[in-house]
């Protein structure tokens, strides 16, 4: 239910739903509420133009990336490193295609192989079923193991959590999988942006973890000047989603 309820509100996360909103707001009340039918194209044509300046989501990422620098605990003293899901575009499309399908945050597993092939001793887990509404097609774990044999990684020192659809669950389902000791410290990857509301979950579970954040969306700058209404909207579609998602785990006491 939770996961569902999560997916109910992407309509809200995505800024330019609101812009059309208040456009069709105006459109039907014109005729009865004049005055309120200007009011509401106005606003949502100021509110189309304002998502444009890229830099103000862009703040708001970064201030979400940066929460957690990648640690400096010395790699070779952890027990491996846990990667969430999220990196394969998982789905029919990828049987179809027959190839590995990834959206923005294919560091993910990029980072994973990098780990297995520098650290002989480490143990990787991929957690991940699906984060979309339907499940048909390839799996995210299946589409990681796909890729990660494709790019002749040890297969056999990575352990498959394949039921996970949100973070709290990849947190849950993992620390139950065979070969996992959650009285060691892992290394956490996942995009940095999630990697806010990522440590505080595993964190709340037991879990000892230190971050390594990839898939990073700003720089250490912001160009004030830059203008972009595809990608503000883009940018503050992520930020929203991120926010929106540590409010409802915090308000649930998932973190």
């Amino acid at each position: 239910m939770f996961f569902l309820a999560s997916k109910s509100l992407s309509f809200v996360e995505q800024p330019l739903n609101l812009v059309a909103m208040l456009l069709l707001v105006s459109v039907i009340v014109w005729r009865r509420r004049p005055v309120m039918a200007r009011r509401a194209a106005v606003a949502g044509v100021l509110l189309f133009f304002s998502i444009g300046f890229t830099a103000a989501p862009r703040s708001v990422l970064r201030s979400l990336e940066e929460t957690h620098p990648p640690t400096t605990v010395p790699l070779e003293s952890l027990a491996g490193a846990i990667v969430l899901g999220g990196a394969e575009d998982a789905g029919v499309k990828a049987v179809e295609r027959g190839q590995v399908l990834f959206n923005g945050a294919g560091e993910r597993l990029t980072t994973a192989i990098r780990l297995l092939r520098q650290y002989p001793d480490y143990v990787v887990v991929h957690t991940g079923f699906s984060g979309r509404w339907d499940s048909e097609g390839m799996t995210e774990s299946e589409m990681a193991r796909l890729f990660f044999t494709e790019q002749g990684a040890d297969v056999s020192r990575v352990i498959f959590e394949n039921r996970a659809r949100d973070t709290y669950e990849n947190a849950l389902f993992t620390r139950h999988l065979p070969g996992v000791d959650m009285s060691r410290r892992w290394l956490l990857v996942t995009s940095a942006l999630h990697m806010p509301r990522s440590m505080a979950v595993f964190q709340k579970l037991g879990w000892h973890v230190e971050p390594m954040p990839v898939d990073y969306r700003t720089g250490r700058t912001l160009k004030i000047a830059e203008y972009s209404i595809i990608g503000g909207a883009r940018d503050w579609q992520a930020a929203i989603h991120e926010l929106i998602g540590f409010a409802a785990y915090w308000a649930t006491g998932r973190v």
